[in-house]
């Protein structure tokens, strides 16, 4: 993903960090093509420059893992993909050997010498071959997608080193045979023996650096081997596999406010649980959230990832940790954003807050910008800045947050709710991505490249145009283990409250008789809701419950829930009374096409229809509520949203969006 390296980067990458390279000879190819060998002077053939530049490559890679340890975030990034094109390029040149083994001594010396009389083409040759961006493994690509791109790139060396070959003079002093072994040498055994060989390299580094881990998904395989992989929820991954490829340091005041913040929402309860019956508990995000099962594959312009069969090729993948792991410490990171797709109710919000709270804070700088509740007409930046004055109630501008560690700290913007923004203005935003991409290059000239993250229900992801090297990932339903996982945990905390009342917690066998519902965290969450009121669930036995049965039975029950807020006697009427209102707000959006209302639109569609405030009035000097502010206080999934164009956040334009 993103901008390859060359060869020529790469050196001057490693040789920067103390390897004791002729960097600036190296990276030009002068010491493989202006050298002597064994005292006698002349130009080292093509042949010849391949122990050279086997030897650059182990002194490059030498101890790797020490070189980079205690390295910030960016330097180590960028030296260990240095790294990796290092080693796909020595690969190549330990696979020479092979050539070499099929030549008679006679016509290794010829074409050792071949460079006497072509030294300029040789060095073309060499030069171009320096130059070549090298292909670089990505996180969303299985191991053997980058084997194959290897094997095509060496395979295309090898035909431009024969065809060089084919033009020299001295090509034509060969007889047949040794053309022949020359030509099967480089076509048919030389790629694959370089793939072969660049595995052996791979390995060794992987033993050194967990990256190298991340990057081929070999992690979780290892993980297995050792016997020390455990059952963990809520990406807690993710700060163990990175804990070995982060530093020591200590994170800067404003940053650390902020990932304060991030993990405090850890330990909020996953939904507000005012006014449940029985006394019912939610558990804290941090106990019961999932890592989803998902798909991920890259994108780009003119692709339509709402299309399900844009889905059909990649596999099903249950190792979001390392897959985040290793997207996050990839070059393409910093490059194009990573778009996130999930039906509603898929955990797309959690996901962003379990990200923010689990990354290392000395290496990386989370920032969720919750699009609901910036305003939607700003610039990013500007939305950024609003969204760190809400997390930490300073006044932090973005170039104060990551300026001043240069190579050290990843900034990751995590903006949620792409969906939400398009409600919110109700125009199309069809370049947000692409606006996206280009704040990337932007930061990336001015040495804080960041990576962003954006969250989108896949219905409408097909509005925003993909820039190139972006990756998309989406988010699958939940498995029957999961489901049985989640109810676990839903258990722990409320078998003993519900017993006192007679109940039991829904049991997964039952929650998976409805696949539609389970397999959402948020509907999973209104089964177990609802179930745990009476039972009503586990007593429907064959009968089945759809989204809107489900639905419309919550709404009932959570309408009795508001009635019980201000009186004893939750009687029909008063339950119809609220679903009336609830309506009204539905309708309010339908008729005017669009996913949201005002709460002055609420008041003048309730008093037309002459529903007036459903509580009296209180003597003193605060204005009484409308009666739409009223009924926006109210049902936890009305969302009070801060982006609606030209809106402000005040009492008299309160824009009012259903939940998902």
């Amino acid at each position: 993903m993103g901008k390859r390296l060359t060869y020529v980067d790469a050196v001057r990458l490693l040789g920067g960090a103390g390897s004791g390279v002729a960097v600036a000879d190296l990276a030009l190819g002068g010491a493989l093509l202006a050298g002597t060998a064994a005292g006698v002077p002349g130009v080292l053939g093509l042949f010849g420059a391949k122990s050279e530049l086997i030897r650059v490559g182990r002194v490059l890679v030498g101890g790797l893992g020490d070189r980079v340890r205690g390295s910030g975030r960016l330097d180590r990034t960028a030296r260990l993909h240095a790294a990796h094109a290092v080693i796909v390029v020595t690969a190549y040149f330990e696979a020479f050997d092979l050539v070499d083994a099929d030549l008679t001594r006679e016509d290794q010396l010829r074409l050792a010498g071949a460079g006497a009389g072509a030294g300029e083409g040789a060095g073309g040759w060499i030069g171009d071959l320096l130059a070549v961006e090298v292909p670089t493994p990505a996180p969303e690509a299985p191991y053997e997608v980058l084997l194959r791109q290897l094997n095509g790139w060496y395979a295309d060396l090898s035909r431009r080193f024969a065809a060089f070959l084919a033009g020299l003079a001295v090509w034509d002093s060969l007889d047949d045979g040794a053309r022949a072994r020359v030509a099967e040498g480089l076509l048919e055994r030389v790629p694959g023996a370089a793939v072969r060989r660049y595995e052996v390299l791979q390995r060794r580094l992987a033993a050194e650096v967990i990256e190298f881990r991340l990057w081929t998904r070999a992690v979780d395989d290892q993980a297995t081997r050792d016997g020390v992989r455990a059952v963990t929820r809520g990406l807690q991954d993710l700060e163990v596999l990175l804990r070995e490829a982060v530093s020591t340091r200590e994170p800067e005041r404003h940053r650390a406010a902020l990932i304060a913040w991030h993990r405090a929402e850890l330990e909020e309860p996953v939904l507000a649980d005012e006014g449940l019956q029985h006394g019912v508990r939610m558990p804290a995000l941090g106990e019961i959230y999932i890592d989803p099962v998902f798909r991920a594959r890259p994108g780009g312009p003119g692709d339509l990832p709402s299309a399900e069969e844009w889905w059909a090729d990649p596999e099903v993948r249950d190792d979001l940790p390392s897959f985040l792991a290793g997207y996050l410490t990839s070059a393409g990171a910093t490059v194009a954003p990573l778009l996130v797709l999930g039906q509603p109710g898929a955990g797309k919000s959690a996901l962003t807050r379990v990200i923010a709270a689990r990354l290392p804070a000395a290496d990386f700088v989370p920032v969720r910008v919750p699009l609901r509740e910036v305003p939607a007409d700003a610039a990013l930046q500007d939305q950024i800045e609003h969204a760190l004055r809400a997390a930490t109630g300073q006044v932090i501008t973005w170039p104060a947050l990551v300026t001043g560690d240069e190579g050290g700290a990843l900034p990751v913007l995590l903006l949620d709710g792409f969906d939400e923004l398009l409600q919110a203005t109700g125009v199309s935003r069809s370049d947000f991505l692409e606006q996206i991409a280009a704040f990337q290059r932007r930061e990336a000239v001015q040495r804080r490249p960041v990576a962003v993250i954006v969250t989108s229900r896949i219905a409408v992801a097909d509005r925003a145009r993909l820039p190139p090297d972006s990756t998309v990932l989406r988010l699958e339903p939940f498995t029957p283990a999961q489901v049985a996982r989640w109810l676990s945990v839903w258990s722990d905390a409320n078998t003993a409250i519900l017993a006192g009342h007679g109940l039991t917690v829904l049991p997964a066998e039952v929650a998976n008789t409805f696949p539609d519902l389970a397999g959402q965290p948020l509907l999973l969450l209104m089964l177990a809701l609802y179930d745990a009121e009476a039972n009503e669930v586990q007593a429907m036995g064959e009968e089945r419950l759809d989204a809107a049965n489900l639905y419309e039975r919550l709404l009932r029950s959570y309408a009795a829930r508001e009635v019980r807020k201000s009186t004893d006697d939750a009687t029909e009427a008063l339950v119809e009374s609220e679903l009336q209102r609830l309506s009204v707000a539905a309708f309010a959006m339908f008729n005017r096409g669009q996913q949201w209302v005002t709460a002055p639109e609420l008041d003048a569609d309730l008093t037309a229809l002459g529903i007036g405030p459903d509580r009296p009035a209180v003597a003193g000097f605060r204005a009484p509520l409308t009666p739409g502010q009223e009924l926006l206080g109210r049902f936890f999934f009305i969302q009070d949203a801060g982006t609606v164009s030209g809106c402000k956040r005040t009492s008299s334009c309160t824009p009012l969006s259903v939940s998902s």
